[in-house]
């Protein structure tokens, strides 16, 4: 169960790393405390005093930002979707649009797919394994139904239409310089 969820919420893999550093700086004080003097020890206490500090304000800010994927679940578009095609885009600074790169085609039936649940999407490529995101529904803006994936990823749809466009790896301007459209078999079937 633990390994379909492990990539589901990017920011764990920061708190993981924030764990791995606070478990060196205590093995390292703890290898070479009996060689410091007495201000050293207070010194590397204060650090560590700081450190865990810092960890809990970090441990909390995980927290919140995944209690906002479970308050404010997808609730809008549910369900199991074929894909025929997937083309990749750029963001092309100079034109202000986006270019293709690559068209990908689905090599038969389960090959390629975009499956929605309450808190989490599924992304099937044929040219890779399944990739889970977190998914909680943001608004309607312009005709367009926004979500938000765990990766701070934008996913916009109409409901009249079968594509599906995935913004992603935005900039420092917010401008996605990314996109990923989806050609799915049939329309989407949004709940509300």
């Amino acid at each position: 169960m633990f390994n379909e969820y492990e990539g589901l919420f990017n920011f764990v893999d920061t708190y993981i790393m924030e764990v791995k550093a606070e478990i060196d700086t205590h093995k390292d004080v703890e290898s070479n405390l009996w060689r410091k003097t007495v201000e050293e020890k207070e010194r590397l206490a204060q650090q560590l005093a700081d450190k865990s500090d810092n960890f809990k304000k970090h441990t909390n800010n995980v927290r919140n930002e995944i209690q906002k994927y479970i308050d404010n679940p997808n609730n809008v578009l549910q369900g199991y979707y074929e894909v025929q095609s997937i083309e990749d885009l750029v963001y092309n600074e100079n034109t202000g649009g986006y270019e293709h790169s690559k068209s990908l085609a689905s090599d038969g039936k389960g090959s390629t797919y975009l499956q929605f649940a309450k808190n989490k999407i599924v992304f099937k490529r044929p040219d890779g394994t399944p990739k889970i995101n977190a998914l909680k529904f943001d608004k309607l803006e312009n005709e367009y139904y926004k979500f938000e994936d765990g990766f701070g990823q934008s996913i916009l749809i109409t409901k009249d239409n079968v594509f599906l466009n995935y913004y992603h790896t935005p900039n420092s301007k917010g401008v996605f310089t990314k996109k990923t459209s989806y050609l799915v078999t049939s329309g989407f079937n949004f709940l509300k």
